[in-house]
């Protein structure tokens, strides 16, 4: 997968293509009947948390699914989505020349669009707010790195997390394929080529998870906890985008939003000076909280102190400890799309409290069906 500044060219010759005269530009060579329909299979997966313990089905789940196809110099040539699947498989219909043998292009997918409100992008001088299916290659990539909303307390059962993948400069071999002679899913019998297109879907949110232990004489449970957490407050976010554990958020008095609605009590103990490995696995936590947050560039690389413009997330956990309360803010790193971080906090009788933040990519890919 090529990087960014690849695509920013390629949506610089886009927009130079809806310059051009209309019509076909290949009149030179064929002035009649200068394009064909071609079929491509497309196959879709889902990068699921590193972590198996952690999946959720609705976190990998495929609700609606739009496929976009562009040439070099950034006309559409093919378009699908989930009501042309068949079997969780895709086959699109291509535009391309006639007599060519070869043919480099771009595809995008995006998913579940029925999760993103308030979806606002500009491109070449005008707005939009939603995904089309006939879009300029300008248009669908702003579409795609804009910031929107995830929706309300049915985002994750309803509408799945919002995703997007591509893949640049695949070389499609035009000659070379199977004549059909009956249909294909809801296609009429055609040329299908033998390349197929493998995209992997990203999610455009991160997954931010506060988890909680006390520090004791051993690693367990207690039936006697002695350390609540009496609330996370969230500060410099995309308040239009942020989704707390599926639910909308709720503003607190300091213009944050409150990631927990009410008190936990922590009842697992880990002992003090424990192996890496024991203060790094969740399971010997109490699960406190869950989030989904839109990217942020800004972010500390140390927990303990803020970013130089203040602009990174900040988790301010308040709890209570030998009868006495405390807030300790928390200064996150970047938060990335399609990552997942844990802030796993350690709390001991006298109230300090130990962290471990780890940061991992969504990156287990599995095959889905719509």
């Amino acid at each position: 997968m090529q990087n960014l500044s690849n695509i920013l060219t390629k949506v610089a010759a886009a927009v130079l293509a809806v310059v051009l005269a209309t019509g076909c530009i290949f009149e030179k060579e064929c002035p009649v009947d200068c394009t064909k329909d071609v079929m491509v299979l497309l196959k879709l997966s889902v990068d699921d948390l590193q972590t198996k313990a952690d999946e959720t089905e609705a976190e990998s789940m495929l609700k609606t699914v739009r496929i976009y196809a562009y040439d070099q110099v950034g006309r559409q040539i093919g378009y699908a989505d989930d009501a042309t699947a068949t079997d969780g498989s895709f086959h699109m219909v291509l535009t391309v020349p006639e007599g060519q043998e070869t043919l480099t292009a771009d595809f995008y997918a995006v998913a579940n669009e029925g999760a993103m409100t308030n979806l606002s992008y500009t491109a070449g001088g005008a707005t939009g707010n939603a995904f089309k299916t006939a879009m300029t290659l300008e248009e669908l990539h702003a579409a795609l790195f804009a910031v929107s909303s995830a929706n309300d307390s049915e985002f994750l059962e309803e509408n799945g997390i919002p995703m997007c993948g591509y893949i640049i400069d695949k070389t499609l071999n035009l000659n070379v394929g199977t004549q059909h002679l009956d249909t294909v899913g809801d296609h009429a019998p055609g040329f299908t080529l033998n390349d197929e297109i493998a995209l992997v879907l990203n999610r455009t949110l991160a997954k931010v998870a506060v988890y909680a232990a006390e520090v004791g004489s051993a690693t367990g449970t207690t039936t006697a906890p002695k350390i609540t957490i009496d609330g996370i407050s969230v500060s410099n976010v995309i308040s239009n985008a942020l989704v707390i554990g599926g639910t909308t958020p709720t503003a607190t008095v300091d213009g944050g939003y409150a990631m927990l609605s009410s008190s936990a009590s922590v009842t697992n103990t880990i002992v003090d000076e424990a192996a890496a490995s024991v203060y790094q696995d969740d399971a010997n936590y109490t699960p406190v909280a869950m989030a989904y947050f839109a990217e942020n560039a800004a972010g500390s690389n140390n927990w303990l102190t803020a970013d130089a413009a203040g602009a990174g997330m900040v988790l301010n956990i308040t709890y209570t400890a030998g009868g006495t309360q405390k807030t300790q803010p928390i200064y996150m790193p970047a938060i990335q799309r399609n990552h997942f971080y844990k802030v796993l906090c350690r709390i001991t009788a006298g109230g300090e409290m130990l962290l471990d933040l780890e940061v991992l990519e969504w990156n287990d890919a599995t095959m889905q069906t719509v």
